[in-house]
């Protein structure tokens, strides 16, 4: 009869151990989840923002384009208006 409460004794501490190691390893992989969840939401939200950026500069862009093409036309009337003075 001791051998056998001695044996119990021995697999319940056997199983409160691995059940320690299981817990431990559970939380680490729930930090480590929770992280990889927070660098998504990182990358995600830093990826909505240069889609923003990009938005903007190619808007930007068509601006410029069209003022430069304003300047050029601008200054190609003033060239045709002292060519017709000249002539």
């Amino acid at each position: 009869r001791c051998a056998t409460e001695g044996a119990g004794q021995t697999n319940t501490g056997v199983i409160n151990a691995e059940k320690t190691k299981l817990e431990k390893k559970i939380e680490q992989l729930i930090t480590q989840q929770r992280f990889l969840d927070f660098i998504m939401q990182q990358t995600e939200n830093q990826k909505k923002m240069e889609q923003k950026r990009l938005e903007e500069l190619y808007k930007g862009s068509g601006t410029a384009l069209r003022d430069v093409l304003d300047t050029i036309d601008h200054y190609s009337s003033v060239q045709a208006r002292i060519a017709g003075c000249r002539a």
